[in-house]
């Protein structure tokens, strides 16, 4: 670098030297000029050499340490539910740095910019041994195999609903939007390797159990588990179990939830299906009952080049019953036209029971249409 740099100073001080030309050598032949000419050419070669050189050995060492991306989504919807006015929305612009300190650190931190600026991925991971690895800091909850899936590849228009209020991304309990995050240490690894995968994959987290950007609140610690084996290439079974609670002392509420469920996902065709169960009363004297549960099922084929189609079976029941259940049928078409822009075109039909003061059941019907961008970058 240093013999490069030595280079550039000596040519950028013969490019500034002033230019004393006698009469005689005014006087020389063309054939003069043009060899100065094609020496100035040259020399200008070599310049762009030596800096192309350099840079690319700049870019190579700050890449190593350094990747910034991130991704936009914004949706168009009608629904023909009242209650749901629809309209166009910019649901998520996520802005993402990652790389690595050393080979055996690494880390990764995200903000999410839509309403207003918040963190939501704030880590260090020490990964010496692939059997184990270190995270400590602001990170999604080992809980789940939807949960870590990034909106850029889920292929429906959302998240399921049990996912959603039963991992934490707006949780039934009622502490707020945390995107299935916590804060705390994550002991995770990949054990017994058999061909190109990993036979198990475990981990092991302790988390505050108050979400993200916020300090703990009682003496109490969130314990979340997931335990996965892989028996064939892309093919993951797995459970995982999550024992804690939320809120002040005096005023908690329990969270405890398990879950069971696959996921098959070769770049083509994906399968992933997830049963998820909780114990637990919401904050706040809620007078819901304290047992919850959901299911869903969502299936991804090719249908032409760049062209997937994905269906899903989601439901949820607030009060583990048959009346508090919210179902819905979900079909989508993703359509990669870059590899960076994908269009989605989406159709849901959702029922949604609730409770009558005459202990009847009351269903609420709705057809829902939605059409979404996402520009990753």
């Amino acid at each position: 670098m240093k013999k490069h740099l030595k280079s550039l100073l000596a040519v950028a001080f013969a490019a500034s030297m002033p230019c004393f030309v006698s009469a005689s050598e005014s006087a020389a032949p063309t054939a003069t000029a043009s060899q100065s000419a094609a020496s100035a050419d040259s020399t200008r070669a070599v310049v762009h050499g030596i800096v192309n050189q350099a840079l690319s050995k700049i870019n190579a060492r700050v890449s190593d340490h350094f990747s910034f991306s991130g991704f936009v989504q914004g949706q168009a919807l009608y629904s023909t539910d009242k209650s749901n006015y629809g309209g166009f929305s910019l649901r998520r612009l996520r802005l993402i740095m990652k790389g690595d300190i050393t080979p055996a650190f690494g880390y990764r931190i995200q903000t999410e910019m839509v309403t207003s600026p918040r963190l939501l991925d704030a880590w260090m991971e020490w990964k010496q041994y692939s059997f184990l690895r270190i995270r400590a800091g602001q990170m999604h909850r080992c809980f789940t195999f939807e949960v870590p899936w990034s909106p850029v590849t889920l292929g429906v228009p959302d998240y399921s609903q049990a996912v959603i209020k039963l991992a934490g991304i707006t949780d039934r309990t009622g502490d707020g939007s945390n995107a299935g995050r916590d804060i705390g240490l994550m002991l995770n690894g990949d054990l017994i390797n058999v061909g190109s995968h990993s036979l198990f994959y475990y981990a092991l987290g302790v988390y505050n159990g108050t979400g993200i950007n916020k300090s703990d609140n009682n003496h109490h610690k969130d314990l979340v588990g997931q335990l996965v084996v892989h028996p064939v290439k892309h093919l993951s079974i797995g459970g995982g179990y999550w024992w804690g609670n939320y809120g002040e002392p005096g005023q908690k509420v329990d969270r405890k939830r398990w879950t069971v469920g696959l996921k098959y996902d070769d770049g083509h065709y994906l399968v992933r299906g997830e049963y998820i169960a909780s114990k637990g009363q919401k904050y706040g004297n809620d007078t819901s009952g304290a047992n919850a549960d959901g299911w869903y099922l969502t299936a991804g084929v090719p249908v032409a080049k760049n062209l997937r189609l994905f269906g899903k079976y989601d439901v949820y029941r607030d009060d583990k019953s048959y009346s508090t259940q919210t179902s819905k049928y979900v079909a989508a078409l993703n359509w990669t036209i870059h590899k960076y822009i994908i269009l989605q075109g989406g159709y849901y039909f959702q029922q949604a029971n609730s409770l009558a003061t005459d202990g009847s059941v009351t269903k609420n019907n709705s057809n829902n249409f939605t059409a979404q961008f996402i520009v990753s970058f």
